[in-house]
């Protein structure tokens, strides 16, 4: 048996624990400031930049591609390709400066996201923008925009690159400019195509690909395991891993409805730790915390999937036991309490005997209780177990002081 009562107590106190080495770069990069975020996005295209100049060059050393480049344009990319790298080298050194002295400059990314989604089309235009791995680079410089930076801020960068390659696929539909104007013929050899070309764009490609699946991936994951646990704070109590007082409110309630629609009982168990103040006042908070992880920890085993044990506030703890009518969830109850009385808790050196009064009450077929008559059942049956002398199971009946209104 286990509990459906959420992450268990480490899950929640250890959650920033151990992080895999690589991940510790892109932990929480959404929660960065304004420059650090727009840095990244930078970081990113640095590589790609340099990688760009220094195939220009290569292209400009290697004779046997000569046949295929207008040597003039290729003088005048390789010079456009290197002022854009020193333009954006120049602009991550401006970002690490702001990123101590303004980390929240809106101005700063605007400039990083304008630059990085117009780079591409301007470079593309020497290899023909509809086929140039430079339109992978602007899919992936504007992915990561759109992820890393404020939204309007990556719009603009995209609308801006978007823009440039309409306009220049215009101009090149009217004739005013040269379709490609860095290739004088496709680089086919004898042999097929020819390795430089290969090597010298495909790295590029590849580089762009990798990257950008790479980061996004990793961004993504981290998003996932951060709203992972902010949907199990939501619903969980921080100190005992079980569940909280709202969302088992929630759930009771979804029960219910359940319940009277489809004909089957429910069980509701309020149980109080016995003379609690006394561990706290004698023995100090610390360890009282240790005896309510301790205690969820040995009741939450006995428990069904379908049961869900709760902290209903401070010593107090409720379960609900579906589909068990009033024999059944005292049965439960009654087996919690031994188990809970014989083992003693470990807490640090020490043992200590914990007891608990029980509180048992259940919504029968063909009954029409609410959240708060239940609970209030319970809470009654709970008080006339602490009264009756503590570590007992004491289930609602009609002759208790009816509170349910």
């Amino acid at each position: 048996m286990s509990s459906s009562s959420s992450l268990p107590p480490t899950a929640i106190r250890g959650a920033g624990a151990a992080r895999p080495r690589g991940a510790r770069l892109l932990d929480a990069p959404l929660g960065w400031s304004a420059v650090s975020r727009a840095l990244l996005l930078q970081g990113f295209l640095l590589p790609f930049l340099m990688l760009s100049f220094f195939e220009s060059t290569w292209f400009m050393l290697r004779p046997e591609l000569a046949p295929y480049f207008s040597i003039s344009d290729l003088a005048t990319y390789n010079a456009f390709i290197g002022a854009v790298t020193l333009y954006g080298t120049v602009l991550f050194a401006v970002g690490l400066y702001m990123r101590s002295h303004q980390p929240g400059s809106t101005l700063y990314q605007l400039l990083v996201a304008v630059f990085a989604c117009a780079w591409p089309i301007g470079a593309g235009y020497y290899f023909g923008l509809h086929i140039s791995g430079m339109i992978a680079a602007f899919l992936a410089a504007s992915v990561l925009a759109v992820v890393l930076l404020d939204r309007w801020v990556a719009l603009v960068g995209v609308l801006c690159g978007v823009t440039g390659a309409v306009v220049l696929s215009a101009l090149e539909q009217a004739r005013l400019v040269r379709h490609a104007p860095l290739l004088q013929s496709a680089p086919f050899g004898a042999q097929g195509l020819e390795g430089s070309w290969f090597w010298g764009v495909g790295a590029s490609v590849f580089m762009a690909c990798l990257l950008v699946i790479v980061l996004v991936d990793q961004l993504v994951r981290k998003e996932r395991a951060y709203a992972r646990l902010l949907r199990s704070l939501a619903v969980t109590d921080a100190l005992t891993g079980a569940a909280n007082r709202r969302h088992f409110i929630d759930s009771l309630e979804r029960e219910l409805q359940r319940a009277k629609r489809f004909s089957f009982p429910v069980g509701l168990v309020l149980l109080d730790i016995d003379r609690f103040k006394r561990v706290n006042d004698t023995l100090g908070h610390g360890v009282g915390d240790e005896v309510l992880v301790r205690v969820v920890e040995l009741l939450s085993a006995q428990l069904r999937e379908s049961d869900l044990l709760a902290r209903y506030g401070g010593e107090e703890f409720v379960l609900l036991l579906s589909h068990l009518g009033p024999e059944g969830a005292q049965d439960a109850a009654e087996r919690l309490r031994a188990i809970l009385s014989d083992n003693p808790l470990c807490v640090g050196e020490r043992e200590l005997r914990v007891t608990a009064s029980f509180g048992v009450a259940s919504l029968e077929v063909g009954e029409d209780l609410d959240v708060g008559a239940l609970l209030r059942r319970a809470d009654a049956a709970m008080y006339r177990a602490k009264r009756a002398g503590r570590d007992r199971v004491v289930a609602w009946s009609e002759d208790d002081e009816d509170t349910s209104g």
